[in-house]
């Protein structure tokens, strides 16, 4: 589409494509070992859960995300 949005699109320009997970850590040890380079050295902990990016050749971005277990909501 010449006059739509895609024209001024950019890989890794738009916001991260998120996956969610069950184990983050977990995921990523097994991502790392195979050569994904992540954007932190480990994943980090919010109050929503746990977060690790990274990005592909391309430079999209990614996230596996890990909420918290349902007994920390309280």
């Amino acid at each position: 589409d010449p006059n739509g949005w895609s024209r001024n699109w950019k890989p890794g320009s738009g916001p991260p494509i998120v996956l969610r997970v069950d184990d983050c850590r977990k995921i990523f040890a097994e991502m790392k070992s195979r050569g994904v380079e992540f954007k932190q050295a480990q994943p980090e902990e919010y109050a929503w859960g746990i977060s690790a990016t990274f990005s592909d050749p391309d430079g999209n971005l990614f996230s596996i995300n890990q909420l918290p277990s349902k007994s920390s909501w309280s």
